[in-house]
């Protein structure tokens, strides 16, 4: 009886260990099948994703550049492109890079100075961004002036001729939450009139762009400047205004800065792109400007951008930074805990959450018609986000197994279900859903294992106390109250 006994549980025993060695060869096999940084062939891409475009990626647009090619500190010669979007927290990522800088490599930030010197031993910049070399390529610049201008404008602050891999990578934000926060700081007198817009080496002519507040129709009510070497604004500009000039560059500006606008007829077609969504129509169309629009920032996404940051999840976020560019950033990009980092504890509030519990329905729907582009795009680079990040923690041994385990009982399937079906667990959840919670806490020990430094929460009063100093004065500039922003 005994021998028996033991016989039945050696069998268990080894039955058990090959069900386990079974799904573990399944699980790699099926995870290598579906590697991040190429996400996965250009073939799968179009078919599998052509439902979200709309139709199939025209892939002779836009050459796919090598992707496979992981970032290290020995490559000198690589540069990291950042593509900060207005509004999208930016000025965050930013300061990280040149500021806290990373565990080998860092910027030197002289006192005083709102520039960092960021270049290797040998004097090639590493960094191309605000803080580090300026706005090089113009105010602002989006995609577009970055392939035309980067390469050369590297060659002059260098000195010198040497070939570069440009890697980019980007931050992007809620399109409504984006575009009130734009329509605030016009109001209190940004324009960004600086801006260049060039595209194919020229600026749109006045045919296809003119700044808005230089428009009668559309200026604002405030006192005009009393002296002729005042510049105009669109100060304290109602939402109504903002929304129905044609020529706004708010109205889907992620969809527009993301694209390849030289292979788009360049700004030809800008009062198309801002046409809204008509919600009356049972089926709503958009035009065919409109649909190569995001048909080619979805591309640039999938295919050029190395890795894309979401501001409403800066955890998830940084690991997928850090794994994607191969770095660790000295602090954590939570550590602001802003208001959309999903954390718990002190925060601070940002001017769009104040506002935007006064706007009527009927304008937030205005808001979301206007820029449905941005919509449909931010949706689909939050699954494709979902998908990289899913496999970067299913490789990652350091994340515990069971969080892997809801992950690789989605990670199975059509690409496109499983893509959808991770973002509604991962990004989509919110806080108040456990798994999600814990998975960002246990991620954040990782990130903090790894090198990085929470910031320090006398650092973060001190930062709070400035920043409510500065919403009072925004506010007061703006004139910004429950009565006066319709």
């Amino acid at each position: 009886m005994y021998s028996v006994r033991r016989i039945t549980i050696l069998l268990a025993l080894l039955c058990a260990t090959f069900v386990f060695v079974f799904h573990s060869v399944q699980f790699y096999f099926h995870a290598d099948a579906f590697h991040t940084t190429n996400f996965c062939s250009s073939y799968e891409v179009s078919a599998a994703f052509s439902n979200s475009f709309g139709t199939a990626l025209n892939e002779s647009v836009i050459p796919t550049p090598d992707l496979d090619k992981p970032i290290t500190s020995s490559h000198a010669k690589e540069v990291l492109v950042f593509l900060h979007i207005q509004k999208t927290a930016g000025t965050l990522i930013e300061r990280r890079f040149t500021r806290g800088g990373l565990t080998d490599r860092q910027c030197v930030c002289p006192k005083g100075r709102f520039r960092c010197n960021c270049t290797t031993a040998d004097g090639h910049t590493w960094l191309l961004s605000r803080f580090s070399t300026g706005w090089i390529c113009g105010l602002h610049a989006d995609l577009t002036e970055y392939l035309e201008c980067a390469n050369s404008a590297l060659n002059k602050a260098d000195g010198q001729v040497v070939p570069r891999r440009l890697v980019y990578f980007t931050m992007l934000r809620d399109p409504l939450d984006r575009f009130l926060s734009e329509w605030l700081h016009v109001r209190r007198g940004g324009t960004w009139r600086r801006a260049r817009l060039r595209c194919h080496g020229h600026s749109p002519p006045s045919r296809h762009y003119r700044p808005c507040y230089t428009i009668p129709e559309f200026m604002s009510s405030a006192p005009k400047p009393l002296s002729a070497s005042s510049q105009l604004s669109w100060l304290h500009v109602s939402l109504d205004k903002f929304l129905h000039c044609p020529y706004n560059l708010a109205l889907n500006r992620q969809t527009r800065m993301l694209a390849n606008l030289s292979a788009l007829g360049c700004y030809e077609h800008l009062v198309d792109w801002a046409t809204p969504l008509h919600p009356s129509k049972s089926l709503p169309t958009i035009s065919s400007a409109q649909a190569a629009l995001r048909i080619s920032a979805k591309h640039m996404l999938l295919l050029l951008l190395k890795s894309i940051s979401l501001s409403e999840h800066l955890v998830y976020s940084q690991y997928h930074l850090q794994r994607a560019l191969n770095i660790t950033l000295n602090i954590l990009l939570s550590g602001d805990r802003l208001s959309f980092t999903n954390s718990s504890g002190p925060r601070h509030v940002t001017h769009t959450e104040l506002v935007r519990p006064t706007l009527s329905a009927s304008e937030v729907q205005a808001v979301e018609d206007y820029n449905h582009l941005d919509v449909n795009v931010y949706r689909f680079a939050k699954r494709l986000m979902a998908c990289r990040l899913s496999t970067y923690l299913l490789h990652d041994f350091h994340v515990p197994y069971p969080f892997k385990r809801p992950l690789l009982t989605l990670y199975r399937g059509n690409i496109w279900r499983r893509c959808h079906s991770l973002t509604g667990l991962l990004l989509d959840c919110g806080d108040k859903h456990c798994f999600t919670r814990r998975l960002v806490r246990s991620v954040q020990r990782i990130l903090i294992h790894q090198g990085s430094s929470p910031v320090p929460v006398e650092h973060f009063l001190g930062q709070q106390e400035k920043r409510g100093v500065m919403m009072r004065r925004n506010f007061l500039l703006s004139a910004t109250n429950v009565s006066s922003i319709r």
